[in-house]
């Protein structure tokens, strides 16, 4: 599905884009691609997740975070700064370049003008409306406030027995035509996690994750 819909928005349909050889990679993606596979050795392993569409961590998702801390630290030219509130991010024009200063403060306390610091890139990871409260000038990235986002919730449930379900799989999907004393809690879907992650949990039983919110909490 992500290959027809990037082919529809890039060529207006997706006969045209099929028809014209659209590629899902951009020149990006390849040139990230062979620089991947210089830099890790192809495994059973590596084969393995390249043909997955689904794959977990033996410790969780906070496994991936863990180990990319790890390695950022390993380079002198990475500085982590733990308990660091950013309140102000400022766009500036630096000899007809763009640049940010961000504006910080640590343990309450503002940082000295001289420990301010510009970049020619930040990432951020916050919403929209989070990003746009501390933007400035506040004109400079007006889109921001006029993004909407929703909220959802996850939440794992366990059981001992381990044929609960009554049906195989990776889960399902609830449709928005659903009536709403069919779901009440507003479910998105359900994750079948032992059927979907099979061997990741030492204990038996059922797993699944249920998905609330999203579209459905909008408003409320």
């Amino acid at each position: 599905m992500p290959f027809f819909w990037a082919a529809e928005t890039a060529a207006k349909s997706v006969t045209a884009g099929v028809a014209g050889g659209w590629s899902l990679h951009s020149p990006q993606d390849a040139v990230l691609e062979a620089e991947w596979a210089k830099a890790i050795p192809a495994s059973d392993t590596i084969k393995a997740i390249k043909n997955s569409s689904v794959f977990t961590f033996k410790k969780g998702i906070g496994q991936l975070a863990d180990r990319l801390e790890a390695k950022l630290r390993e380079s002198a030219n990475v500085t982590i700064r733990l308990k660091t509130r950013v309140d102000e991010l400022q766009l500036e024009q630096m000899n007809g370049v763009p640049s940010m200063t961000l504006v910080a403060r640590s343990d309450g306390e503002s940082f000295p003008q001289s420990e301010q610091e510009t970049f020619t890139h930040v990432i951020s990871t916050v919403s929209s409306k989070t990003l746009d409260s501390i933007v400035r000038p506040k004109s400079s990235l007006s889109i921001l406030s006029q993004t909407p986002s929703v909220t959802v919730m996850v939440v794992n449930l366990y059981y001992s027995n381990p044929s609960i379900l009554p049906v195989r799989g990776f889960g399902y999907l609830l449709p928005r035509s659903l009536a709403f004393d069919q779901n009440p809690e507003r479910a998105l879907g359900v994750v079948f996690d032992s059927d979907a992650t099979i061997g990741q949990d030492e204990m038996p039983g059922t797993k699944v994750t249920v998905m609330l919110g999203g579209h459905w909490w909008d408003g409320w």
